[in-house]
């Protein structure tokens, strides 16, 4: 059994980002900026990704 306030304190800043919304920014340079903000979960949704 898992710890609801434990997980609810973990997901205050959880980040859903593309490549769009990044524009010509650095794709790992944005990840570690929003890390050390203070991001604990960050989503990578990619609608246009090349397989």
């Amino acid at each position: 059994m898992f710890n609801k306030e434990k997980l609810k304190e973990y997901l205050k800043l959880y980040l859903v980002t593309d490549s769009e919304i990044l524009k010509n920014r650095d794709f790992y340079e944005s990840i570690e900026d929003a890390i050390k903000g203070g991001v604990k979960i960050l989503q990578l949704r990619e609608k246009k990704c090349i397989r």
